[in-house]
């Protein structure tokens, strides 16, 4: 992940070269670089746009070492159960029959934390799918013969 200090607006970080008034407040910022940071498939994070020269008063190093807390916090929540095989795993597959489509869903054991799978278009022959989050009440929206509107948005993106 890669994070320009220019996203954040010019009152909070003055210290990058092309500041503007518009942009996150530090918080929201923090907050993406938490998720960034517990994200079991991220490899590396860095934050770039610093300008020494611009800090007035060190205030955008003091943003950057918040941010960098906030990775740093999620990184250490981790609970390495991002499901890259079926270990430690529970499948259930729900099939609608109204729409005679069957959606499989698979929790974590260790952290109880739910992934429903969603097909992807290929251009070769074996068809593939695609692991995306969920919560248990896309589930049990499914279980009542509801399409989840993850499910939904997930199938217009892929």
């Amino acid at each position: 992940m890669a994070f320009h200090l220019s996203a954040i607006r010019q009152s909070e970080a003055p210290g990058v070269d092309r500041p503007t008034p518009s942009g996150l407040f530090v918080e929201e910022a923090c907050q993406i670089c938490r998720y960034a940071g517990m994200s079991d498939k991220l490899t590396s994070f860095g934050i770039y746009g610093f300008t020494h020269e611009r800090d007035r008063d060190a205030q955008t190093a003091q943003v950057t070492a918040q941010m960098l807390w906030y990775f740093l916090d999620g990184f250490f929540s981790r609970k390495g159960d991002y499901p890259a095989a079926q270990t430690g795993l529970t499948e259930y597959v729900v099939y609608l029959r109204k729409l005679n489509y069957q959606i499989t869903f698979w929790k974590s054991n260790k952290s109880g934390r739910w992934w429903m799978q969603v097909p992807v278009t290929t251009t070769g022959k074996l068809e593939r799918h695609r692991l995306i989050p969920c919560s248990l009440q896309d589930y049990q929206a499914a279980c009542r013969e509801e399409l989840p509107e993850r499910l939904l948005k997930a199938m217009e993106r892929f």
